[in-house]
């Protein structure tokens, strides 16, 4: 009865907090290529304005391209339970990533921009790295730290199989019911 709405309860928790990681990581990206695609046009000459967004590939890029790391994410990286992850290996994860869709990035879409030589092109991928990798890290370390939070406060749980009957077994129960909330 009540146990199972707790877990219930929590299975929904974990779920909702997944999908809101998932979401992030679209708007990370989104983010990103829209100060990456200002920035491009200001090595243009182009100044922020309307200018900027009523260039179609501005639109079609912020939709596309958020939609093609979160493509990438779901099959290099785990969307799984946000839960189970440790923040140290998806900051690494999240690093090598971005190298690699940013490195496909600009073989596919960036090597035909408006350049003045070919530190141009160094430029423009330190850029992209740095405002891919800066929001997206970010962003995914809050959300994973507020998830801990939630594990260190009882919030979230999840079942344990405890195997054996004696004295031993009956004080690990305790203890993991009593323990102290963070």
């Amino acid at each position: 009865g009540a146990l199972e709405a707790i877990r219930r309860g929590t299975t929904q928790q974990r779920k909702r907090d997944t999908f809101l990681y998932k979401v992030a990581d679209f708007i990370s990206a989104m983010i990103a290529w829209a100060c990456f695609f200002i920035y491009r046009k200001a090595q243009e000459g182009v100044l922020f304005g309307e200018e900027i967004f009523q260039d179609q590939n501005f639109w079609y890029g912020i939709i596309i391209i958020p939609a093609g790391w979160t493509l990438l994410y779901s099959i290099a990286d785990r969307y799984h339970d946000i839960y189970r992850l440790s923040r140290m290996a998806t900051f690494t994860r999240t690093f090598f990533l971005t190298f690699l869709g940013v490195f496909f990035l600009f073989f596919t879409l960036l090597l035909d921009d408006f350049v003045n030589g070919y530190y141009t092109y160094y430029r423009s991928f330190a850029m992209l790295f740095f405002l891919h990798f800066t929001i997206t890290v970010s962003v995914r370390l809050f959300i994973l730290t507020r998830a801990s939070r939630r594990i260190k406060t009882g919030k979230i749980n999840y079942n344990t199989l405890i195997v054996g009957g004696n004295q031993n077994a009956v004080e690990l129960y305790s203890e993991i019911n009593n323990r102290e909330k963070r």
